[in-house]
């Protein structure tokens, strides 16, 4: 279809509904065949809707109607939740989908058009993910769980909040970049610990090995060696494990030194797969 046909009120308008039509399959998917089903296929294109036409009203008249419209309808959202525990549902997520769609509708007319697409993309995936989810909740212990706040607040509050400064002789060191690489390794760490809790051991030994080398080929070699006399006839195996899990290090190394200084990293290229 040739856009220019279309007037910038009629695609914004198509894209808003295409957002809310989105959000409304998903709802439709996951809620269909709960008794207290309050919004589908149909219902979300038309909440977006709504939302871009009190946008596209705020935006030539007053931005205080954009008030009005949100208010109005968490309202009325509000007393549909109401009847809907009544009836004995506990749960807000469509509820909330409708606000958050709602509010992407006003988005477009106000022209956060791109803004808005990544907003309903996140949305989406967190609205599907609910088994995934739950499940993933299930298998996390207490101790995991502390050590995963941690790690978001290290990342969003501390990371931020250190000063772009240099230091230590003839200031080769700098604050905010020492943080980065903290927040890098830290990363590939918890990734590989966490494909090594949900996956790995699964997979087999060779396979745990490779995943646990990101995290900590030490640990791999301690596990490794105490299941070696728990089970002596997989022992070449585990051994085998252990060097794979520690030649993951040599990588490790190189994609550190690509991401930090190239030069050194085609320089390390040849010794490292040596190694």
């Amino acid at each position: 279809m040739d856009t220019a046909l279309l007037s910038p009120f009629l695609q914004h308008l198509l894209i808003a509904a295409a957002i809310g039509l989105i959000v409304g399959l998903e709802r439709e998917f996951n809620t269909h065949g709960q008794e207290t089903h309050i919004g589908g296929i149909r219902t979300f294109p038309l909440v977006a809707i709504l939302g871009y036409l009190g946008g596209a009203l705020a935006k030539n008249t007053e931005l205080s109607i954009l008030w009005v419209f949100g208010g109005g309808f968490f309202g009325l959202i509000a007393l549909v939740y109401y009847f809907q525990v009544q009836r004995g549902k506990s749960g807000l997520t469509t509820e909330l989908a409708m606000l958050i769609t709602l509010t992407l509708g006003m988005l477009v007319a106000l022209g956060f058009v791109r803004e808005s697409l990544e907003v309903v993309v996140l949305v989406t995936v967190i609205l599907s993910a609910k088994e995934q989810v739950h499940a993933f909740v299930k298998q996390v212990t207490e101790e995991e769980l502390f050590a995963f706040v941690k790690f978001i607040v290290l990342v969003l509050l501390v990371l931020p909040m250190l000063p772009d400064q240099r230091f230590g002789p003839e200031n080769l060191l700098n604050f905010r970049e020492l943080g980065w690489i903290v927040m890098i390794v830290l990363c590939i760490g918890f990734a590989g610990y966490l494909l090594l809790k949900f996956g790995g051991m699964r997979r087999g030994i060779l396979f745990t090995a490779l995943v646990g080398g990101l995290f900590s080929s030490t640990m791999v070699a301690w596990v490794f060696s105490a299941k070696s006399r728990e089970k002596p006839e997989y022992s070449a195996a585990y051994s085998a494990g252990v060097l794979v899990s520690s030649s993951v290090m040599f990588v490790r190394v190189y994609v550190l030194a690509t991401v930090f200084y190239l030069p050194v990293a085609q320089q390390l290229f040849w010794p490292l797969l040596l190694l």
